[in-house]
């Protein structure tokens, strides 16, 4: 049997760790487009077509835990960030600031995975003004926030240990139109 506690000598606390990396490059998309079933955030390399996996390893509780990604920005103080996450469940899409991954036992791991994820753009306040255009090219830079808790009667109720946060995750070309104006 494998074990997720193996590459330790002793238990230290819970902790996440992402396994598998969401694509660094990504074309986020308006909520119009979020309905079609091809513009899903995979992870890296995105042409494998994986979903994003992460990993709570030392928890030894009994409770159910719940382990949720939201976006944050590239910045040192990982703010939340104004974009929103999709989900597509079954025939229906939930947009919203944060999506709950599907939490597995795998021996004596947690492993929680985000399926059919997408990244959900706001849109750009173009009033011509160029700092705020700046300003809206340097936040389409995202980075995904993970953080498990523990439920108790289906809520969550405390956080099992630090989150984690994804490297970081842009477009491919961000807003060049507007960039070759400045």
């Amino acid at each position: 049997m494998t074990s997720c506690y193996n590459d330790c000598d002793w238990i230290v606390g819970a902790r996440l760790k992402i396994l598998q990396e969401p694509q660094p490059i990504y074309s986020f998309l308006y909520e119009s487009e979020v309905r079609k079933d091809h513009a899903y955030l995979y992870a890296d390399p995105a042409a494998d077509k994986n979903w994003i996996h992460v990993q709570l390893k030392h928890w030894r509780g009994e409770e159910e835990v719940s382990v949720r990604c939201s976006l944050v920005s590239d910045s040192p103080e990982r703010k939340p960030h104004f974009h929103r996450l999709a989900k597509k469940i079954g025939s229906q899409i939930q947009i919203n600031e944060y999506q709950e991954g599907e939490v597995l036992k795998l021996n004596d791991c947690l492993i929680a995975k985000f399926p059919k994820l997408s990244i959900v753009r706001t849109k750009i306040p173009n009033n011509g003004d160029r700092e705020v255009i700046k300003m809206w090219q340097m936040r389409d830079i995202v980075r995904l926030k993970f953080e498990a808790s523990f439920l108790v009667k289906g809520n969550a109720q405390q956080e099992i240990c630090n989150p984690v946060y994804s490297q970081p995750i842009h477009p491919p070309v961000i807003y060049s139109s507007i960039q070759n104006s400045l």
